[in-house]
């Protein structure tokens, strides 16, 4: 297995910091690829992103997780968060890809936890993308404003401009501006490629109740509620996810 750290730009000239993992033990010499997408205010080496790329890579596919501008190591700020903003990191690091030699350009698959299951939608319904998989999405970007912010702070937002986190990190408002020009709803409903729609009945952070909204989008879709298991899918229910994420890929991408 091949493991290394790599730095690509987006439209912004900003450099967006990634690893790459690349198969060896297979004969082949290029590889379908999955994104791993994480969460808003997370970044690239959250437990469950290096678990799923880690996995993903053992069965065969290069997968390359990165912080998105303003996370992790990447350059940028938080101020500049929105769905346009993240939607483009995704098409940078697929423009990343397409000029690795060991990378099947036709053979690129998506998998985002929480928010980066949202940014997945996004970017699968306006791009070629051969397989999506979302955990924990979400199925409005309302439910996803009124998750993190107060109706004060959403306010305090409109009025100044500007807005002091609880970990002092400040936001723009116009992320808010950003937002209205993206429906979820409608985002889904052009997704031509196999998408799993995964979720755990005990998620305090975005309610199993999502994922059933999402279905009711494209119920020709596939929907996994699991019992009991969190956000993150922890403890005894990590191990599920892993085999219904790379069993997933290998039927719709190998």
């Amino acid at each position: 297995m091949i493991v290394q750290r790599v730095i690509f730009e987006n439209s912004k000239k900003q450099n967006l910091v990634g690893m790459v993992r690349v198969p060896q033990s297979y004969d082949q010499s290029i590889f379908p690829v999955v994104l791993v997408l994480h969460g808003y205010k997370e970044n690239k080496d959250r437990d469950i992103i290096v678990a799923l790329a880690d996995h993903l890579s053992h069965l065969g596919f290069v997968t390359l997780r990165f912080d998105f501008a303003g996370h992790g190591e990447s350059d940028g700020d938080l101020e500049n968060f929105s769905i346009s903003n993240q939607t483009d990191d995704v098409v940078s690091a697929v423009k990343y890809l397409y000029e690795q030699d060991f990378v099947n350009k036709n053979l690129i698959g998506i998998v985002g936890h929480s928010w980066g299951g949202n940014i997945g939608i996004f970017a699968a319904s306006k791009y070629s993308v051969q397989s999506l998989v979302t955990i924990a999405a979400r199925s409005s970007t309302d439910h996803f404003i009124s998750s993190h912010f107060s109706p004060d702070e959403i306010e305090e937002l409109s009025k100044k401009g500007t807005f002091v986190t609880h970990d002092f990190k400040t936001m723009s408002s116009d992320f808010l501006v950003d937002f209205k020009k993206y429906d979820i709803k409608k985002s889904a409903s052009k997704i031509k490629c196999p998408w799993l729609i995964l979720h755990g009945t005990d998620d305090k952070r975005a309610p199993y109740s999502e994922a059933r909204e999402l279905y009711s989008y494209v119920p020709e879709k596939i929907i996994d509620i699991v019992e009991m298991a969190d956000h993150t899918f922890s403890g005894e229910h990590r191990q599920y996810l892993l085999d219904t994420v790379g069993n997933w890929f290998l039927k719709t991408m190998k």
